[in-house]
């Protein structure tokens, strides 16, 4: 590893841009109630949905656009949807808001 110092360090500093850049986003998604601090390279989002949703959000995203994200709602005891979302790239991130957005939305219909 400390011979690819130098890429590592490119590497990280470019996962950090995208995950500020992805959170930015899902801030003004209309479904995303909550986005948890995070110093890695995936989110926390709590949706504005019952946690039986996010099993189907996921099963969505990955039917659809082929997008897999981890429903970590059974965690939290307070009946809410949560999903784990790894950061990829910006162009990823920009198609992965737009599918969460078509899922989320036909969930609330």
């Amino acid at each position: 590893m400390l011979k690819f110092r130098v890429e590592l360090a490119g590497s990280i500093a470019q996962t950090v841009v995208d995950r500020d850049e992805l959170r930015a986003a899902l801030e003004r998604a209309p479904g995303v109630a909550e986005i948890y601090p995070s110093g890695g390279d995936f989110l926390l989002v709590r949706l504005a949905l019952p946690a039986a949703a996010g099993a189907r959000v996921r099963a969505t995203l990955l039917a659809g656009p082929a997008i897999d994200v981890k429903d970590v709602s059974a965690r939290f005891d307070d009946g809410a949807a949560r999903l784990r979302i790894g950061v990829r790239s910006g162009p990823e991130n920009r198609g992965f808001v737009e599918a969460l957005t078509a899922a989320v939305e036909r969930e609330q219909a």
